[in-house]
């Protein structure tokens, strides 16, 4: 019943959990926004549910994007959904981390971990998107498109 499931999530502390890993998401979050400031835009969100707003990439991938003559890469959010695919796409190549994208206003890489992670799970997905980001936006767009167009890694 409803009634049980309120008692379980007071009884194994769910709020005090949910602000707990929030705090170490947050902090995470911001020690990569200086590590990479040329990459990340922005942090938002609280808690269990933070998300990232990725910068639009080097000026050589606008230039490229411009010259591919497709309705596609008109979209004003073209650079940004792609950007963000190519980071959700590594995450699960290498490192078997599934994630997802907002598709709002701007789009947006959301970190929504579940109540009864772990720390060490929250510090291992850290660890695996900082990892991503060293690769750079082209290496990462690179091998999501080769991935995508020509079947390879």
């Amino acid at each position: 019943t409803a009634l049980e499931a309120v008692n379980i999530a007071v009884e194994d502390k769910y709020p005090e959990r949910a602000k707990h890993i929030g705090k170490i998401i947050n902090q995470k979050l911001l020690n990569l926004k200086i590590k990479y400031p040329k990459e990340l835009k922005e942090i938002r969100g609280q808690g269990c549910l933070q998300g990232i707003i990725f910068n639009s990439g080097p000026d050589i991938l606008k230039k490229l994007i411009a010259i591919i003559p497709t309705d596609m890469t008109r979209d004003e959010r073209f650079i940004n959904k792609l950007i963000t695919s190519s980071v959700i796409s590594n995450l699960y190549t290498e490192f078997n981390i599934l994630a997802s994208l907002g598709q709002n206003k701007e789009i947006c890489l959301w970190i929504s971990p579940p109540l009864i992670v772990s720390e060490e799970e929250v510090y291992h997905f850290f660890d695996c998107l900082d990892k991503t980001l060293n690769h750079g936006f082209l290496k990462l767009i690179t091998i999501f498109l080769k991935k995508k167009f020509y079947n390879k890694k």
